[in-house]
């Protein structure tokens, strides 16, 4: 592990000798570089990136680590010779993480889901059928970019082929983060939506939106869905759902629940929800995966309850929401 590590160190250590070296002034003027300190943060971020991170995929608490690299300075111009010289050692650090030149690396970045246990209440905002054999949670925050990414790439396909389809029953819930200053009221006009019905539609609206969910683009949308406006905004003003949403909030952080977009997927057992937290905007083959694995231990278990040649009970569809 350790003479792994130092592989990294060193070939960075080499790549900043040789910018340190050759480029530290420039070849026209002689005068410093300033684009030398900012070069030397993009390195830093993609060297980190490549050993403790993934592609992002959701909006979250943690602070950033590196900031933005500083703009060249349009009199310092790099040299063809110079800028092959510098890609030849971002390359060779490349090829370093790819190879997992640091053992136990690649687990870390790559954070897998975890077990939860979470309980089940009435008054959620839902979709599918309640006896639906696998349940999806989402806690969503109105404002975060990731959790637009999963409305518009992946969860059409989840609903089609899994909610619409009566083997998924899926629940929205709010987790607004403090960065983003119009989650919040972004949540609560959905909720305010649903005392008219509207409570899918409107949060559809919202998150395939490009702009901020300011007061003025949330009544926009209220009025393009035909609510009663002042209705609708008595029920904002007063804050109805400000503590249904703190709730949220709290469950999420009991779930050890971070970031959005979060998911717990799993199976109900009396009246409890019991399976993984997933967090980030993931693909829809990664969903497949793990709802097809549930849906598969849920026919074993039905089969050995109910023998070949015996009927198990029937029930009404439960199904609910309107999407």
């Amino acid at each position: 592990m350790k003479g792994s590590v130092q592989k990294v160190v060193a070939r960075v250590n080499s790549f900043f000798e040789l910018a340190a070296g050759r480029y530290g002034k420039s070849p026209r003027t002689g005068k410093s570089c300033p684009w030398l300190p900012g070069l030397a943060a993009l390195v830093i971020a993609i060297v980190a990136a490549g050993l403790y991170g993934e592609p992002q995929t959701q909006c979250d608490t943690t602070p950033a680590t590196a900031q933005e690299p500083s703009r060249f300075s349009e009199n310092t111009p790099m040299t063809a010779a110079q800028g092959a010289a510098i890609l030849r050692e971002l390359r060779a650090i490349r090829q370093l993480l790819e190879n997992d030149a640091v053992p136990g690396m690649r687990a870390r970045r790559i954070a897998g889901p975890q077990s939860v246990r979470m309980r089940i209440e009435s008054g959620w905002h839902e979709l599918g059928s309640a006896h639906a054999p696998v349940t999806m949670v989402e806690f969503t925050d109105l404002q975060c970019p990731f959790c637009r990414r999963f409305e518009t790439t992946t969860f059409a396909d989840l609903k089609k082929d899994y909610i619409d389809a009566g083997k998924l029953r899926f629940i929205a819930r709010d987790l607004p983060l403090p960065m983003h200053p119009y989650a919040l009221g972004a949540a609560e006009a959905a909720r305010c939506a649903g005392d008219q019905g509207k409570f899918w539609p409107f949060r559809d609206a919202v998150l395939n939106d490009q702009v901020p969910p300011t007061r003025d683009v949330l009544l926009k949308h209220a009025r393009k869905l035909g609510l009663n406006v002042q209705r609708f905004q008595a029920c904002w003003n007063d804050g109805k759902y400000k503590g249904l949403i703190q709730a949220d909030q709290s469950d999420a952080s009991a779930l050890g629940i971070r970031g959005t977009p979060a998911f717990v997927i799993g199976r109900v057992k009396d009246g409890w929800l019991e399976g993984l937290s997933v967090t980030g905007a993931k693909s829809v083959p990664f969903f497949q995966q793990e709802i097809e694995a549930m849906l598969n231990d849920s026919s074993q278990e039905q089969a050995k309850k109910h023998p070949a040649g015996e009927v198990s009970p029937t029930q009404g569809s439960g199904f609910v929401g309107n999407r």
